[in-house]
């Protein structure tokens, strides 16, 4: 997959993720965290058992690697994405009353890859496009949301999926448990086809209770096997 393929696939994934910011005051509220967070990392490795217990092997290094940094009014300013362990692309929030209407998502050189407009937003909903730098209309979404996070997304694909097939939309639900960690993840498309169905396990907890250690299972394969064990690291003010 070249790199403007793979960049434009994780915008897909990513718009999710920073447009939440629309509808709430505090983007520490969306993102889960507890305490006067400054920045997250988050960090994939191959998952080992070693005395009956799961622990991280070697770091995997995909795409999804990425860092979160907020101002100390817990709104965020940039994420940051690796690939290969090396900063693969940038995504920049504009705001207008602390509100996000419009995200910049950039290469490592700096270079514009693709604008997301808010073109609607509530407490209850949010509707979005995501445009080339040249100005090409990707793709549209909605992102339907409870106390906050996230409950239900879909996405149309103006063209279809980048990987050539016909796939024109994808929706994504989300499921927490009674402390708001994200326990599941299931991606389905318009042929109600499932595209993935991910478990989270948390295995490991900060002084602020926020979560350090999770594991990531694939409903589709073997269940009882992690795919990944995922490490996050906080810095505070």
């Amino acid at each position: 997959m070249n790199f403007k393929i793979k960049s434009q696939l994780l915008v897909i994934c990513l718009a999710f993720v920073v447009l939440n910011a629309c509808t709430t005051k505090n983007d520490l509220i969306y993102f889960g965290l507890n305490g006067n967070v400054k920045s997250f990392k988050e960090k994939a490795f191959h998952a080992e058992k070693k005395e009956g217990n799961w622990q991280q092997g070697d770091a995997i290094g995909n795409v999804f690697d990425y860092e979160v940094f907020f101002d100390e009014n817990g709104f965020y300013t940039r994420i940051n994405n690796y690939d290969n362990f090396q900063l693969s692309q940038k995504t920049l929030p504009k705001r207008k009353n602390g509100d996000v209407y419009e995200v910049y998502y950039y290469d490592s050189d700096d270079k514009l890859l693709v604008t997301t407009k808010v073109t609607f937003s509530s407490s209850e909903e949010v509707k979005f496009e995501n445009i080339s730098a040249e100005g090409k209309r990707l793709s549209k979404g909605i992102i339907y949301l409870e106390n906050g996070r996230n409950k239900r997304q879909e996405m149309v694909l103006y063209e279809g999926r980048f990987d050539g097939d016909d796939v024109e939309k994808v929706m994504t639900d989300f499921i927490y448990d009674k402390d708001g960690n994200l326990i599941r993840q299931k991606n389905t498309n318009d042929k109600n086809e499932i595209e993935s169905d991910i478990k989270y396990e948390y295995l490991e907890f900060d002084e602020y209770n926020n979560w350090t250690k999770r594991l990531e299972y694939s409903m589709q394969n073997d269940s009882s096997t992690p795919d990944k064990i995922t490490i996050r690291t906080y810095e505070y003010y």
